[in-house]
């Protein structure tokens, strides 16, 4: 019986509505976030009657502190871009304390972080912390932009800390940025974690940027300088519009807005007139209706043949696990950013190599043929945010598995319902088939069967959540629309 030294999870997105984690009271139809989301408790449950059956394998008993796994938290657990900061950690630390049950008998009391693009701040936050500590002791220098895959730098995340403390795990939170690697001690196995936003052209926005003033047309940044380079802009972006209320509102309207095509497309409108009430008596003629008349129709072409086509294309990638254009940048970062890495601290190339990544809310298990080397086993881990109002998506979550010889196996515990009708909880083999994996699986396989009440229970209050979030966007959209007539804005 293998043990499971690791447990991932990721896209938890505390202090959103429109997560399922976050606890909405149909009475007063508002979020309530200092109590966990329904999901949330049947997924505590479900994950705890779990590790029981695996510890009564391994030590006789449900509790045993040598057999706790390691929590690796694989970033947008805050989302820091629709919610303040105050509303996602309560929502996070409910959402942790339904997982461990308030206490640190199921996981190490450890922890490790990868920030994603919501929470980039606490990474911005955990790098000022150790340049102040570095110049307290007289060495004054920038700011750490990255840490090792292996280990070395990683930095202490306060803020998570003193959260998991709150829900039981009294340890320390390490962050890591913006890759890890769990490997083995010959060195030719390893599994590789990063959050995923690097793999989305917008987040690699300012090394392309870097790379057209400089003429440096680099094959591909290194994980270093893409975290260098990029830090600010995913600050800027995607990580700090809930410290401000009003912003944070108009953001979270624009982002569901442009998931909705018939919104989308009121949304583009209604920029094209106020440009046209702003500009168009300046240009030339401009004071004639059938100016002002084509000058909102070239603005309207414009937004269609720009915003438009991200806006289509983002709503009809929905319904695909990865687009072609998201499958070439996985292989690319793999390829220039995850495997020089590696190479670069190893010392050598791993012959087996797991990829685990989350980031598109979308969970999947598949085989990846890279450029160069063996094929590469992939694992997106999914999300708990619902990010349309569409329910024929690919939205769901998986927790990834890992042994202690670096097996991986993932369970996709709910997904979208198809046609109203829960989708069943899913394990699935992630590493390349050999006996030590295949006995993994069948264990895990074992354990969810065992207690399938407890797992059903799971997929049947999501999908009661994805429809009570679908309300939610449907009525956010309807109560912008009706602001937008009386104030004359675009949200």
């Amino acid at each position: 019986m293998a043990k499971i030294t690791h447990v991932v999870v990721s896209d938890i997105h505390a202090g959103a509505t429109a997560s399922l984690a976050t606890f909405w009271n149909p009475e007063t139809q508002e979020a309530e976030f200092d109590k966990p989301g329904l999901t949330a408790t049947a997924f505590g449950a479900a994950v705890r009657d779990f590790l029981g059956r695996h510890n009564q394998d391994h030590f006789g008993s449900d509790t045993v502190e040598d057999a706790r796994p390691q929590l690796i938290l694989l970033g947008d657990l805050l989302d820091l871009a629709f919610s303040n900061r105050g509303d996602a950690g309560n929502s996070y630390l409910t959402w942790l304390t339904a997982l461990t049950g308030g206490d640190a008998t199921w996981f190490h009391e450890d922890c490790v972080f990868l920030p994603g693009n919501h929470d980039h701040s606490l990474w911005t936050g955990a790098r000022i912390a150790a340049e102040a500590a570095h110049a307290s002791v007289g060495n004054i220098g920038g700011l750490p932009s990255s840490t090792s895959a292996i280990g070395r730098g990683a930095l202490p995340a306060p803020l998570l800390t003193a959260l998991n403390a709150l829900g039981g795990l009294a340890g320390g939170v390490l962050t890591r940025y913006p890759n890890m690697a769990l490997v083995s001690d010959d060195k030719t196995k390893a599994v590789a974690l990063h959050h995923g936003h690097f793999i989305n052209n917008n987040y690699r926005l300012m090394s392309a940027l870097f790379d057209a003033l400089s003429g440096d047309h680099r094959k591909y940044p290194s994980a270093k300088a893409l975290a260098d380079e990029n830090a600010n802009w995913i600050d800027f972006g995607w990580s700090s519009f809930g410290e401000a209320a009003d912003t944070c509102r108009m953001i979270n309207d624009l982002y569901a807005g442009a998931e909705n095509g018939q919104e989308a497309r009121l949304i583009r409108a209604r920029a094209a007139r106020l440009l046209e009430q702003k500009f168009a008596d300046h240009l030339p003629m401009g004071g004639d209706p059938r100016v002002k008349k084509l000058f909102r129709m070239a603005v309207q072409s414009a937004l269609d043949a720009t915003f438009g086509a991200w806006s289509d294309s983002e709503r009809f990638s929905k319904a695909e696990i990865l687009s072609s254009d998201g499958l070439d940048n996985l292989k690319a970062y793999i390829e220039g950013a995850v495997k020089p890495q590696l190479m670069d601290e190893l010392g050598q190339m791993p012959d087996d190599l797991t990829f685990i990544f989350g980031h598109t809310h979308k969970p999947f298990v598949d085989e990846i043929v890279c450029a160069t080397g063996p094929s590469v086993a992939t694992v997106n881990t999914g999300g708990w945010y619902l990010d349309s109002d569409r329910l024929d998506s690919k939205d769901g979550a998986s927790m990834v598995l890992i042994d202690e010889d670096l097996n991986v196996v993932s369970v996709q515990y709910f997904s979208v319902p198809t046609n109203d009708i829960p989708v069943p909880v899913m394990v699935d083999l992630v590493s390349k088939p050999s006996g030590s994996a295949q006995a993994f699986y069948d264990q895990v396989l074992g354990y969810v069967q065992a207690n399938d009440a407890v797992w059903m229970n799971v997929t049947t209050t999501a999908a009661a959540a994805y429809k009570v979030r679908q309300q939610i966007l449907f009525d956010a959209l309807d109560a912008m629309d009706a602001q937008t007539d009386l104030s004359g804005g675009v949200v």
